[in-house]
This record gives C-alpha cells, structure tokens and sequence, in this order.
C-alpha cells in the first residue's frame, strides 16, 4: 500500500467515525466519551454546562421550527458536530487548554447561531458558516462559502480517467442520489489520476471554494494531504 492509499484509508477510516458521532443528541453522555474532544468536556464542568445549553436551545429550535425545516436544521447540527469535533487537531503538548479552548468557542457559536436563526428557523442566515459539509450541502450553498476554505466529505469521479488527458475536473458525490459538486485540481499528475480513477476514495477533502462565471467549484492544490 503506498503513501497514498494508506493516507486515505486513514481519512476514511476518520470519516466514518465523524459520521458515526455525528447524530445530533440531547447532550453528550460522559460515561461514553472516547475522543479527546469529549473528554476535554467531559473534564469541564463549565464545558458540560456550555454542552448542556447548546443542546437545551437545539432542542427548543427544533421543537419551534415547522416540520418541513426540521431534518435540514438536525443536518445543520450534524455539521456542527463535525466542526466540534474537528477540534481534536488543536492537539498540544505545550498548550493543554487547545482543545477545551476550541470547544468552548465551538459551543458558544453553536449557541449564537441556534439564538440568530430565531423561532422562525431562518436556516439560511446560518448559508457559509459550516467548515465541514457534505457535497450535495456545498451545491446548494455554493455562493455563501465563495473564496473560503471548507473541507467536504464525499466520493471522487475524474472527469477523464485517459493517459495524459488534460482534464482538471471531478465531481464530488456525498452519497448516491444527491447533487454533485464541480472540482478542479491545480495540477494532475498522471499516477495520481491513475489512482483516483481506479479508487473513486471517499474522504475528506480540503480545499477552497470558488466562484467563475457563476459556475461554483471546489478547487484542491492536494490529493489527501499530498501536494499538487
């Protein structure tokens, strides 16, 4: 398995376990914590508190919103667990606070934008403030997310899998059925093309979002943490 394949298979493998802890809850349960996101609130009784509000405004939200706005305001929650638990990259020897300090700003701008969308659940006023969505999410909100870096789960497909094409271009899918994003690549090196097509990797991918001629795209300078 080479630097790349195992590089995926790592992201996969931290996909599937965001997605696994990404159901939105009534709070966290300590007696399960496992990442150390959740154990740095677990250890904070000002972070179990902070945990606590955030879900008690959810729940009132979700209970004021009508039901056709329901499941997008649980996948707006779901995208937010994600930034929660992206927290875990502010891993430090030297600063043991990183991580709670990130939670509690997770927390309290989880519990602003559940306070600015209001009882009339205007989700939109929350369009462009998620760092890590799903494609189909990305499609539709292309235009708030303009010139900003956003990491987007899904599965890739090339637009040409030919020896020495020149083609730049991908579409990332987050599941079956759902809407597509464009992607384009800074640069494509012919083994790396090679691998894309033959994998298809579902991962996290990182890049910036960009608007030409009204067309949205996800422009990567990497493959999985490997330069282009």
């Amino acid at each position: 398995m080479n630097h790349l394949s195992r590089h995926a298979a790592r992201l996969a493998g931290l996909l599937l376990a965001a997605l696994a802890g990404a159901a939105p809850a009534a709070s966290m349960r300590c007696d399960a914590a496992a990442t150390p996101v959740e154990k740095a609130i677990c250890a904070s009784p000002a972070l179990v508190a902070a945990d606590r509000k955030m879900a008690a405004a959810f729940a009132q939200r979700l209970e004021q919103c009508p039901p056709s706005e329901r499941a997008r305001l649980r996948l707006t929650q779901k995208f937010w667990l994600r930034d929660r638990n992206a927290c875990s990259n502010a891993l430090s020897e030297t600063d043991p606070q990183a991580i709670p300090r990130c939670a509690a700003g997770r927390m309290d701008e989880r519990i602003a934008q559940l306070g600015r969308i209001g009882r009339e659940c205007d989700l939109d006023a929350l369009d462009g403030e998620y760092r890590y969505v799903d494609a189909d999410y990305l499609a539709g909100h292309g235009a708030a997310y303009a010139d900003k870096d956003v990491t987007v789960w899904g599965g890739i497909e090339m637009g040409s899998c030919a020896a020495g094409s020149a083609d730049l271009t991908a579409t990332l899918v987050s599941r079956p059925g759902t809407t597509a994003v464009a992607v384009r690549f800074k640069a494509m090196p012919a083994l790396q093309r090679e691998w894309l097509c033959a994998q298809r990797p579902s991962s996290a991918w990182t890049g910036t979002v960009r608007r030409e001629h009204g067309v949205v795209f996800l422009y990567l300078r990497d493959i999985l943490g490997e330069p282009l």
